[in-house]
C-alpha cells in the first residue's frame, strides 16, 4: 500500500487546481482586452501567482521526478500566459 506524504499531496493538488485557474484567468483577461471588463483581473492574478510560487517551492523539496515534471509543466504554462498578459498590458498602456 502506497502512503502519500503531505508534500506529494499538496503538489498534486496544486498541479491539478492551477491549470484550471489559469484558464479561467485567461478568459477574464480576454474579456478585459476585448473591452467587456473595465479593469484587468489583477487580484485573481496575484492570488494565482502566490499559488504558483508555493508550487515552485514545493517542487524544490520533491524527490519524485514524475511529480516534479508535472509541476514544471504547470509553472511553464503560468509563465507563458503571464508573459502574454504583460505584453498585452504594456501594449495597451502605450496607446
Amino acid at each position: 500500500m502506497k502512503i502519500d506524504n503531505p508534500l506529494t499531496i499538496e503538489i498534486e493538488t496544486l498541479a491539478k487546481e492551477i491549470p484550471t485557474q489559469i484558464d479561467k484567468l485567461h478568459q477574464d483577461f480576454n474579456k478585459f482586452f476585448g473591452g467587456a471588463d473595465k479593469k484587468p483581473p489583477i487580484t485573481m492574478r496575484d492570488h494565482l501567482e502566490k499559488k504558483v510560487s508555493r508550487l515552485q517551492a514545493l517542487m524544490r523539496q520533491s524527490t519524485s521526478p514524475p511529480l516534479t515534471f508535472k509541476a514544471q509543466g504547470v509553472v511553464s504554462k503560468w509563465n507563458t500566459y503571464k508573459a502574454l498578459w504583460d505584453k498585452k498590458l504594456m501594449d495597451r498602456e502605450k496607446k
